[in-house]
């Protein structure tokens, strides 16, 4: 176990590592104010506390580039959503634009390129709204959010991968009858539009898919279902993009 530099009251959510001696892990801390963003950076030798865009809040995603384009995603204290990115010396918050959707909650982040990343999470204008999936992407200057598909229910997006110029998000969503219940989401993004593709529910009722990730010429996801005796399984399913059909 290496130990991170925050020992108590913290935790954290996610990493990526950049090179041996390069590498960032995002979360928490405790204080006696609401919860401040953590950030950690590990420099080869041991992981160093490193002073964010002073936010309130928690993050939750963390992905780069290259060592000196990497960015946070999470939510502030008040309920906003909120990103940082780091540039090679510090941490600088990205403005989300007017256009950022009211009740917006960020999932994961998945940055390609200097001009080029990518937000995923959801939108629950009110506590009353069922909520809906939402993208978000960055051109290097100005935030886009591109139109998802139209779902029974409410849906969210959890994780983002790349493969390709392509991209791939998975999740979940929520029956819209009383009964409740969620089905696997998984949406792919062709370069100009977003679309669902089918996924298998193994549960009768509860099925959720929380991480995708690429290699070579499949998808890989997993989750969570639960079977008939309720009993929760996990899950894992994989697209294979170059199989025969």
């Amino acid at each position: 176990m290496v130990p991170g530099a925050v020992a108590i009251y913290g935790a954290l959510r996610d990493v990526v590592a950049i090179a041996p001696d390069d590498a960032w892990a995002v979360g928490s801390r405790l204080t006696a104010t609401p919860n401040a963003a953590l950030l950690e950076d590990w420099n080869g030798s041991g992981w160093l506390p490193v002073e964010g865009a002073a936010r309130s809040g928690s993050l939750v995603a963390v992905s780069a580039s290259d060592g000196s384009n990497v960015w946070a995603a999470g939510t502030a204290a008040n309920g906003s959503a909120f990103v940082e990115r780091w540039n090679g010396s510090t941490w600088n918050e990205v403005p989300l634009g007017p256009k950022l959707p009211p009740g917006a909650r960020l999932s994961d982040v998945l940055v390609l390129g200097p001009k080029d990343a990518w937000l995923a999470g959801r939108v629950a204008a009110t506590a009353a709204d069922a909520g809906s999936a939402l993208t978000a992407h960055w051109d290097g200057s100005s935030w886009s959010y591109p139109a998802m598909p139209d779902v029974a229910g409410a849906d969210a997006l959890a994780s983002l991968t790349a493969h390709g110029s392509e991209l791939w998000a998975v999740g979940s969503t929520s029956s819209p009858d009383p009964s409740g219940g969620s089905a696997t989401l998984i949406e792919h993004w062709n370069g100009s539009a977003w679309q669902v593709q089918t996924s298998p529910d193994p549960g009768p009722n509860v099925n959720r898919l929380e991480g995708v990730a690429s290699t070579g010429g499949s998808i890989w996801a997993v989750g969570t279902f639960e079977p008939a005796n309720g009993v929760p399984r996990t899950l894992i399913e994989r697209l294979c993009l170059v199989c025969a059909r």
